[in-house]
């Protein structure tokens, strides 16, 4: 006689796969590292504290981490419009994220501190809640391209120059991917970005913060020139 798998069987084992691949884990555990101080400039004082000489290291560690989790849970919607010397166009990049910094990463872990000449170090860890679980699951449902990008910008030492340095290797990745798929230059790309679960590559260099990431691409849409 011919078994019948129950419905109610498929599905869990489906979803089992879903939840099971390897970008889809609960857990996420990452390390990042922050400097002592800021790098003094005309337009901006030193912001060591001598009532508490790791403030800034601190202040800019839970940043840096809400940051890099919120691109890792939810992503960043991008608009952008690559550089057309022909046309006279001017390169724009705009990358928003897909949900507020908010109470949903009040739950951080701060683990295994280390303290070296220059900077603070440390392993942050999370667990995604069910809900978003379901969002992560979303990515696995479609058809999503990993795309790679090398971002820089001048050091500083703060919070603006980190978002920076990911938004330029998130708009290097866009763009080489459009490069590969797209005969002409397009006039516009729009799409979501996902950072993936690993600790990001960011190094100084020369003088420039230096960033090496992965992401998750969904294209919108591409708006191309009319003939």
């Amino acid at each position: 006689m011919e078994k019948r798998i129950p419905i109610i069987t498929i599905l869990f084992l489906l979803s089992a796969f879903i939840f099971a691949a390897p970008e889809d884990i609960s857990f996420i555990r990452i390390k990042i590292w922050a400097p002592y101080d800021a790098v003094p400039s005309l337009d901006n004082s030193s912001s060591y504290n001598k009532d508490d000489p790791f403030k800034h290291a601190s202040d800019l560690l839970t940043d840096t981490g809400k940051f890099i989790l919120n691109a890792m849970v939810y992503g960043w919607n991008f608009s952008i419009t690559p550089k057309d010397n022909s046309r006279g166009v001017k390169e724009y990049a705009e990358f928003l994220p897909q949900k507020g910094i908010d109470s949903d990463f009040s739950s951080i872990k701060w683990t295994n501190t280390v303290f070296e000449q220059d900077r603070i170090t440390c392993w942050l860890e999370f667990d995604r809640s069910p809900l978003m679980m379901h969002a992560k699951s979303w990515w696995n449902t479609i058809n999503i391209p990993r795309i790679h990008g090398k971002g820089e910008y001048p050091y500083s030492g703060d919070f603006e120059a980190i978002k920076e340095v990911f938004f330029d290797a998130a708009k290097k990745a866009v763009l080489s991917y459009a490069k590969k798929t797209e005969k002409n230059i397009p006039k516009e790309i729009t799409g979501l970005l996902l950072l993936k679960t690993d600790t990001p590559k960011l190094r100084i260099d020369s003088g420039k913060y230096v960033a090496d990431l992965d992401f998750f691409l969904y294209v919108d849409k591409i708006v191309r020139y009319s003939q």
